[in-house]
């Protein structure tokens, strides 16, 4: 039979087969060594099984570390709802203790702004004139009305007096003191003839009736506050002490 010529290949033998000498040669090249392949086997062997080691050692990372993540979540849960729960039982407390603060420096402005009607009294008696004779007080919002008598002939300029030492008291704003009216009063009915036929008492003087209407100063009551033993308000005076002392006033 024809057939190609076969020349039998030595196991191994493939590796001395050098098919590119000459060019090597002709360039000045050095031949390669060949590797074996046992030892590229090994370095491959190697190299994946250092990959996959590295990957199952994150993979076991991840899963411990989940599972601690798990167990801390599970620690904290009970303290986490407990904090929130303490959270809500400090913001209610604080809501409280804001309300009682404010309530509380409320009623001490209150007191406090309180215009006390014996210091009032007080310093109407010390700067009313004599001769004149109050028959009505009356507090309307920041006002005070006044209503009285005064005897003629000096009745207009006892109250022209009366008006001045108004617009004078810290009590009350300088302009804010007016003379509503005066008229004359009405007169008292004639006295009888004394049964023994003496000569009848003698009629009573004429008399002015007046209306004053007096507007409280913005600062009256803090003016006030250090004069309250002075003015006769003993007890309202202990009251704003014990305010200043707990801080609520000035």
């Amino acid at each position: 039979m024809g057939g190609r010529t076969r020349f039998p290949v030595a196991t191994g033998a493939w590796l001395e087969l050098d098919l590119l000498r000459r060019r090597r040669e002709e360039m000045g090249l050095q031949a390669p060594k060949p590797v074996p392949a046992k030892e590229l086997l090994w370095k491959g062997g190697l190299i994946g099984g250092g990959v996959v080691l590295t990957a199952l050692l994150i993979c076991l990372g991840a899963f411990l570390y989940s599972r601690w993540l798990e167990q801390e979540q599970t620690r904290l849960t009970p303290i986490a709802a407990e904090f929130d729960q303490t959270q809500l039982t400090v913001g209610r407390t604080n809501a409280e203790l804001k309300k009682l603060e404010a309530a509380n420096t409320a009623l001490a402005q209150a007191i406090a702004g309180v215009r006390s009607g014996s210091a009032v009294l007080t310093e109407l008696s010390r700067v009313v004139p004599r001769g004149v004779q109050f028959t009505k007080l009356k507090l309307l919002g920041d006002q005070l009305e006044l209503l009285g008598l005064v005897n003629q002939p000096l009745g207009l300029t006892l109250i022209n007096g009366l008006e001045l030492q108004l617009r004078a008291s810290p009590f009350f704003q300088k302009d804010g003191v007016t003379l509503v009216k005066a008229q004359e009063a009405t007169a008292a009915a004639a006295p009888a003839p004394s049964p023994t036929g003496g000569a009848a008492a003698p009629a009573p003087p004429k008399q002015l009736s007046f209306e004053l209407k007096a507007t409280f100063a913005s600062d009256a009551a803090k003016l006030t506050r250090d004069r309250l033993m002075e003015l006769g308000s003993n007890g309202l005076a202990l009251r704003v002490q014990l305010l200043r002392r707990e801080g609520l006033l000035p």
